[in-house]
């Protein structure tokens, strides 16, 4: 097996791993159990009462030490300034933001679908059934993707934890684990990409890109 078979291989697992963390981060918040509803993108905190109130892609949950009590039901795109209990942390209305959330939502579930596809195809290469260039680029644009959604979910954390702390110094906050997930698929698409790059380096000129299924 040469090198370009490895590297394609571990281009596969990463993209895997995309997926994985993809997915669990889609399925935050969908219910009110334990390890779902621990899936947030940020955490506000009132330092005086310990309150808490996490918010997701799909809805927000408030608690109290640590411990969640409630979740709002989920809805897609859900514009967190219809979290039930966020005026006990800032008063601001976010106007005009509700599109930023709905373009958010969409744009993770366009990502989620090209690391599918990559995945996929990814497989279709091994057995020479599809062009290993056309998975690298699909695989790229699924991390630009992923990208764009990273940088609105911190770019909107750090805007609500801002307001949040303007309202009452006292409170504060941290970004949750769907937002570290999304991340690491983030990551694990560009190692891919890197990785397919990589691999027509050492891929022999001979050889054929892929053959008729």
């Amino acid at each position: 097996m040469g090198i370009f078979r490895f590297l394609e291989s571990f281009a596969s697992i990463f993209i895997f791993f995309a997926i994985i963390l993809e997915l669990f981060t889609l399925l935050s918040n969908t219910y009110n159990k334990p390890f779902l509803n621990d899936l947030y993108i940020v955490r506000l905190i009132q330092n005086s009462t310990t309150d808490f109130i996490d918010l997701g892609l799909w809805n927000a949950c408030n608690g109290t030490a640590n411990q969640v009590l409630s979740c709002d039901y989920p809805q897609p795109a859900f514009v967190w300034t219809n979290a039930t209990g966020l005026d006990k942390f800032t008063s601001d209305t976010f106007d005009g933001y509700p599109p930023v959330f709905l373009a958010n939502f969409i744009i993770y579930w366009i990502g989620f679908g090209l690391t599918l596809l990559a995945f996929v195809f990814s497989v279709m290469t091994h057995s020479h059934r599809f062009k290993y260039t056309s998975v690298a680029m699909i695989t790229f644009f699924a991390f630009v993707f992923m990208l764009v959604a990273f940088c609105i979910m911190i770019v909107m954390g750090a805007r609500i934890a801002n307001t949040a702390f303007s309202n009452d110094t006292s409170n504060y906050s941290h970004i949750g684990p769907a937002t570290w997930m999304t991340l690491g698929a983030m990551a694990g698409l560009l190692y891919a990409t890197v990785y397919y790059c990589c691999s027509c380096f050492f891929r022999p000129k001979n050889m054929p890109r892929y053959s008729s299924i």
